[in-house]
């Protein structure tokens, strides 16, 4: 954006990021138990699945007369914040690469979109397929 590094590093007090995936219908979705892959991606993702714990998803063959037979309605979002701390700035100082910022912002607990889509699929508000197809 052309600003100087110092100006962003000195202002910016967090950085919002935001998707959007589809909504499980709440009339027909079907719980089910994780399937192996499923629970590999929560696995990689470092999200806790309780054992015994069920995930939702659409139905088979399509919905319901609700949600015009997708088995989706609506949108729910998913979202990482990144709170600048004293660190991070030094790093916008220095002008390091993204990722590495990224690595540090995670080290200090920030929970990434991926993660946070992850708890809603436990919620049951949406599937694991609409989390990845909305981060990866």
């Amino acid at each position: 954006m052309g600003l100087p590094a110092f100006m962003v590093a000195t202002t910016v007090k967090a950085v919002l990021a935001q998707r959007l995936s589809r909504r499980l219908c709440t009339t027909c979705k079907v719980p089910h138990d994780p399937k192996p892959e499923e629970i590999k991606i929560f696995q990689e993702n470092k999200v806790e699945l309780p054992a015994g714990t069920k995930i939702f998803g659409p139905p088979e063959g399509g919905g319901c007369e609700a949600c015009k037979n997708l088995g989706y309605k609506g949108r729910v979002g998913m979202h990482e914040i990144l709170i600048m701390s004293d660190t991070l700035r030094g790093y916008c100082l220095k002008d390091v690469a993204a990722d590495n910022v990224r690595k540090e912002a995670v080290k200090e607990g920030m929970r990434l979109i991926v993660q946070d889509g992850l708890e809603k699929v436990k919620q049951g508000l949406t599937s694991c397929r609409e989390v990845l197809g909305g981060t990866e």
